[in-house]
């Protein structure tokens, strides 16, 4: 009797995830950005929207997890005081990164969300971008997708219970000549 009281918990819950997660994955298209866009258009472009940007710096959270940043600072450490996070938060949070004050990436931090969703999110991805390819890594999965002038990492670590920890990033396929280009 317990245990299918824990299996309908663990349904129910699922479920109500579901529902509280698949319009965000399910409702929305993938986004796409224009890039190298200036930071003042794309903010523009939010507020006349109603959404607010929070604005900082690296240097003013040094504790800010952003892979393809790190990666950027890896490659000239010297760019960081030219970078700015333009934060929007919501039911994800999604950080646009400008260096000289042009877009070069977003993440989309989904959070914690149920493997269904995840599936979800996966066919947009592979209908938008083409099929992945595909490194597994222990508990971690990392699919990488590539159309156009937009290259995008999707980092998924399963926690456990179906619960996955799920990020997103976009990124110019150019964002390295841009560099050049920029400095």
């Amino acid at each position: 009797m317990n245990q299918t009281l824990q299996r309908y918990s663990l349904q129910g819950m699922i479920i109500f995830s579901l529902v509280i997660t698949a319009p965000l994955l399910i409702g929305s298209e993938i986004p796409r950005y224009t890039w190298g866009v200036k930071m003042n258009s794309l903010v523009s472009q939010n507020k006349s929207s109603g959404i607010t940007l929070r604005r900082f710096t690296p240097g003013e959270r040094p504790r800010y997890r952003n892979k393809i940043m790190r990666y950027i600072l890896s490659v000239d450490p010297t760019v960081e005081s030219k970078m700015v996070v333009m934060r929007h938060r919501a039911s994800i949070i999604r950080d646009y990164l400008f260096v000289n004050q042009r877009l070069y990436t977003v993440l989309d931090d989904l959070g914690n969300i149920h493997a269904p969703a995840v599936d979800v999110l996966l066919q947009r991805l592979k209908g938008r971008f083409g099929p992945p390819s595909v490194e597994k890594n222990g508990q971690t999965t990392i699919r990488s997708y590539k159309r156009g002038d937009t290259k995008v990492l999707f980092y998924s670590k399963v926690l456990g219970n179906g619960s996955h920890k799920c990020k997103v990033y976009y990124y110019a396929t150019s964002m390295f000549r841009m560099l050049i280009m920029d400095n």
